[in-house]
């Protein structure tokens, strides 16, 4: 059999079955969940492989509600991948994008082309299909208005127009 493990008192002052029905995150239910099978008197080893996760991750909640109480068992910030682009640089690399499409004398900006401008201002080397994300998170849509040919002439269409039989 399984060893009781010490349960810390102040867990029985807790409703975790209360707190998982109202809890939005599922990591978070599951770490209440564990929580309450604790009060309810399972040990750690019933507990892993009901929730089918190791004795050790058991532990380690039992240890972040020691130290933290119910805090501990939810998300911390932080988690995750940190961006290439800091916040600070969104706005100067929108201003960067829309200014490369400004100098354009004809066609659409692509994603390398981005590619390339982050690289040589910013020093950050994003693979293709993160560009996108990248624009994103900085404001810019990815749909663009027809583009202009590089030879188009404003006077000849114009003129082009004047000569066309009106439609009765």
């Amino acid at each position: 059999m399984a060893r009781i493990a010490s349960i810390p008192d102040e867990l029985y002052d807790y409703d975790f079955d209360a707190l998982l029905n109202r809890e939005p995150h599922p990591r978070t239910r599951l770490r209440l969940l564990a929580m309450a099978h604790l009060q309810a008197g399972w040990s750690q080893t019933e507990i892993a492989r009901a929730l089918r996760k190791s004795n050790n991750t058991i532990q380690d909640w039992l240890n972040r509600f020691r130290r933290d109480g119910l805090e501990g068992l939810y998300e911390q910030p932080g988690r995750g991948k940190k961006p290439f682009l800091c916040p600070s640089q969104y706005n100067e690399f929108k201003a960067a994008v829309i200014t490369l499409q400004n100098n354009r004398q004809g066609g659409r900006v692509q994603g390398k082309d981005i590619q390339q401008l982050l690289l040589e201002q910013f020093n950050i080397d994003y693979s293709l299909s993160s560009i996108y994300e990248v624009l994103h998170k900085a404001g810019l849509s990815w749909i663009t208005s027809r583009s202009k040919h590089p030879n188009h002439s404003p006077d000849k269409q114009q003129a082009f127009k004047k000569t066309l039989r009106k439609r009765p």
